[in-house]
C-alpha cells in the first residue's frame, strides 16, 4: 500500500487469542493479563536459548489521517468526500 499511496501500516503485537494489544500500558507484558497467554512465540524464544522474543500473533493498521489525505490528493475522490456535506447544505437550505 505504501508503495502506491505513501501511507505506511503500523505493525502492533497482539495476544494470539485476541484478547489486547500490547501497547501502551501493556507494552512490556509477557503474558495477556486477560487469560495468561504469553505474548511471546515460544517455539522461537526456546530455539534461540530465551534471548530472541518475537511476538505470537501481530495485527496491522493503517492511521486515518494519511488515508484521508491520500483521499484527498485524488480530485474526485475528494468531490465524492464532500458529497454528504453538499447534499446537507442543500436540504438545510430548502428548508
Amino acid at each position: 500500500i505504501a508503495k502506491y499511496t505513501g501511507v505506511e501500516s503500523v505493525e502492533h503485537d497482539m495476544c494470539p487469542d485476541s484478547c489486547i494489544a500490547f501497547t501502551s500500558p501493556y507494552a512490556d507484558e509477557d503474558n495477556c493479563p486477560l487469560c495468561g497467554t504469553s505474548h511471546w512465540d515460544q517455539g522461537k524464544m526456546q530455539a534461540s536459548g530465551r534471548q530472541l522474543k518475537v511476538a505470537a500473533q501481530k495485527f496491522v493498521t493503517i492511521p486515518i489521517g494519511p488515508q484521508l489525505q491520500a483521499m484527498y490528493w485524488n480530485p474526485e475522490s475528494a468531490r465524492n468526500m464532500r458529497y454528504l456535506h453538499e447534499r446537507t447544505q442543500d436540504i438545510f437550505a430548502e428548508l
